[in-house]
C-alpha cells in the first residue's frame, strides 16, 4: 500500500523517546485479540488471513433508496470519472516529474513502522472499508451484481472487498464501468474532505483557540512547569495557541531566562533547545478545558487529521496506471473500448510496467516512527 504525502510528518511519544518494544508487545497483542474476536464474530481462518464474505447487499439498497445519504452517493458516483480521469493524469504527471528530479514521495505505509499503530490500523480499516464500498454502491446504481462483499484481515493489516459479476461488469457500457472503478477513490476524497472539515470545526472551540496551551509533559527533569498546567503569557505576550508560544520563543536563545504565566502563577523558565527550536523544555498540547478533555480531544484531532491525509492519499495512489489498481484498470477498459481486446490487454500491462518502474524510482525511504 503506497502513499504520497510529502509533509507525512514523524511521530513520536510525548515522552520523546523510543518506543519500538512496546510497539512489538501491543502489534503482538492485537495479533492474537484479533484472532480470538475474529472467530468469535464468526469469522473464517485461511491461509493465514482472517476472512467473513457476505451475499446480502440489501443494506445498500436501502441507503440508496431510502435515506438522505442516497443523493449524496448517486452524485459522488455520477461525478466520480471527473475524479479518476482528473487523477489518473495527475499521478501519471508525479510519476514522471519525481522520476525525473529524484524527488519522489511515494512510501509504503505499516502501520507501527510508517504509521502509528493503533491509530494508522483504525485509519486503514476506515479507508479502505469506504473505497471498496464506493464500488460497490456504483455497481447497485449501475444495475451490475454483486457476488460478496465482505472484509478481512491479514495479521494486523485490515482490508475488505467487493466481488462483482465480472460478465455483467463487462458488458456494462463504459461510462458505466469508469464511474465504479473511479468511485473507490472518489469516496476516498469525499471522506478527506469530511475527516478535514471536522478538523477545522473541532480546531475553532472556543478552548482551543482562547485558552492557552497546557503542559503535557516534561523534556528536561528541571523544568518548573507540570503536567497540566496551562500556558497563558511568556514575558507578557499572550498565549493563545501553540503558534503563539512558537513565536513568544523565536527571538530566544538556550540559556534565556523567561516568564511564564501560567493558570498557578508566574514561573521563571529557562529557555532549552529542541531539534533546533527554542523550547520551554515541556510538550504542549492546545487546551480544550481540563487535562483529560484535552487528552481526548488532541487524540481525535490527530486521528482525524491523519485520516483526512491518508484518505486522500490513498484515493490518488490508486489512481496509478498499474494494474491491479483502479487507475490502470481505467487505462485498460478505456484502450479495450478502442482497440482489440488482445492488443488493448498487452498495451494496458505495457503502460503498467513502465509506471511501476517509475513508482520504484519514486518511493522514498520510510519513515520512522517512535510510538503510537
Amino acid at each position: 500500500m503506497l502513499l504520497r504525502v510529502p509533509y507525512l510528518p514523524q511521530v513520536h511519544s510525548h515522552r520523546g523517546i523510543p518506543l519500538e518494544a512496546e510497539t512489538v508487545a501491543i502489534a503482538l497483542t492485537i495479533i492474537l485479540a484479533a484472532m480470538a474476536l475474529g472467530r468469535a464474530a464468526g469469522m473464517k481462518f485461511r491461509y493465514g488471513i482472517l476472512y467473513r464474505a457476505t451475499r446480502s447487499v440489501g443494506f445498500m439498497d436501502r441507503w440508496l433508496e431510502h435515506t438522505l445519504l442516497g443523493p449524496v452517493l448517486k452524485v459522488s458516483v455520477r461525478a466520480s470519472p471527473i475524479l479518476g480521469f482528473a487523477g489518473l493524469a495527475f499521478a501519471i504527471y508525479t510519476l514522471v516529474k519525481g522520476a525525473s528530479e529524484g524527488s519522489g514521495g511515494f512510501t509504503v505505509l505499516l502501520p507501527g513502522i510508517t504509521l502509528p499503530l493503533i491509530s494508522g490500523l483504525a485509519s486503514l480499516a476506515v479507508i479502505l472499508t469506504v473505497h471498496e464500498l464506493g464500488h460497490a454502491v456504483a455497481a447497485r446504481l449501475s444495475g451490475i451484481r454483486i457476488k460478496r462483499i465482505g472484509f478481512f484481515l491479514v495479521v494486523v493489516l485490515p482490508g475488505a472487498f467487493v466481488e462483482l459479476e465480472e460478465e455483467e461488469f463487462r458488458r456494462a457500457p463504459l461510462r458505466r464501468r469508469i464511474e465504479v472503478l473511479s468511485a473507490g477513490p472518489a469516496f476516498n476524497v469525499l471522506t478527506s474532505f469530511i475527516a478535514m472539515g471536522a478538523v477545522l470545526g473541532l480546531s475553532a472551540i472556543p478552548g482551543y483557540v482562547t485558552s492557552g496551551v497546557m503542559v503535557h509533559g516534561k523534556m528536561f527533569k528541571d523544568v518548573p512547569l507540570h503536567t497540566g498546567e496551562v500556558i497563558r503569557e511568556v514575558d507578557g505576550q499572550p498565549v493563545k495557541t501553540i503558534v503563539d508560544l512558537r513565536r513568544a520563543l523565536a527571538n530566544h536563545k538556550p540559556g534565556d531566562v523567561v516568564q511564564v504565566a501560567t493558570d498557578s502563577g508566574t514561573k521563571l523558565v529557562k529557555v532549552h533547545e529542541h531539534r533546533g527550536r527554542p523550547v520551554l523544555g515541556v510538550y504542549v498540547i492546545p487546551n480544550f478545558g481540563g487535562y483529560l478533555v484535552s487528552e481526548v480531544m488532541v487524540a481525535l484531532v490527530m486521528f482525524l487529521n491523519m485520516l483526512g491525509m491518508l484518505s486522500l492519499g490513498i484515493g490518488v495512489a490508486n489512481l496509478l496506471p498499474i494494474k491491479p489498481l483502479d487507475g490502470g484498470r481505467i487505462v485498460h477498459e478505456v484502450l479495450r473500448e478502442v482497440l482489440d481486446p488482445s492488443l488493448a490487454s498487452r498495451l494496458s500491462t505495457t503502460v503498467s510496467i513502465v509506471a511501476l518502474i517509475l513508482l520504484v524510482l519514486n518511493l522514498r525511504a520510510p519513515y520512522h516512527v517512535l510510538g503510537t
